[in-house]
């Protein structure tokens, strides 16, 4: 009988190993190593920072698309832009639904941000803007709209509504 805390159970004595190939057994099953245990909650959180480091990833891509050539602050406002949509009844509530929301960012339509993320050719100045779009900077306020023709405000080469 095999217990593990309130599990119970037993396991086919071929199934066992014991000596030299029980040790050259577990070198091949951990070959990168063994780990703890961890709770749900750490195993949440490190998914929560994966999910993290990919949605900075992806909107830091995007900027580069959009506003590669801007002024910071620009690069910052078009990521506001996406932030801004996903707080907006009007627009998907996830960063992906949004960036990827059918006739929305033409990088994403044609193939472009498929490109620079495969690349992972993103400069630095891109992911800061990226990190400080998602904790809430907002260089024009809750505008959702940019394009190189007319709006609102204008900062770059960018007008924004």
């Amino acid at each position: 009988l095999v217990q593990s805390g309130a599990v119970q159970g037993y396991v086919r004595t071929s199934s066992l190993l014991f000596g030299s190939a029980a040790v050259e057994r577990a070198q091949t099953v951990c070959a990168n190593g063994t780990q703890d245990a961890k709770t749900n909650e750490q195993i949440q959180a490190e998914e929560a920072t994966k999910r993290s480091e990919a949605e900075v990833k992806l909107l830091a891509a995007l900027i580069y698309c959009e506003a590669g050539n801007q002024p910071y602050d620009g690069k910052v406002a078009v990521g506001s832009v996406v932030i801004n949509r996903m707080n907006s009844s009007r627009y998907p509530n996830t960063l992906e639904g949004v960036i990827y929301q059918r006739g929305q960012f033409t990088p994403a339509r044609s193939g472009k941000l498929a490109r620079i993320l495969s690349s992972g050719r993103i400069p630095a100045s891109c992911y800061d803007a990226a990190q400080d779009a998602m904790a809430g900077a907002k260089p024009l306020g809750n505008v959702l709209f940019f394009n190189t023709g007319y709006g609102n405000y204008k900062l770059g080469d960018h007008y924004f509504s």
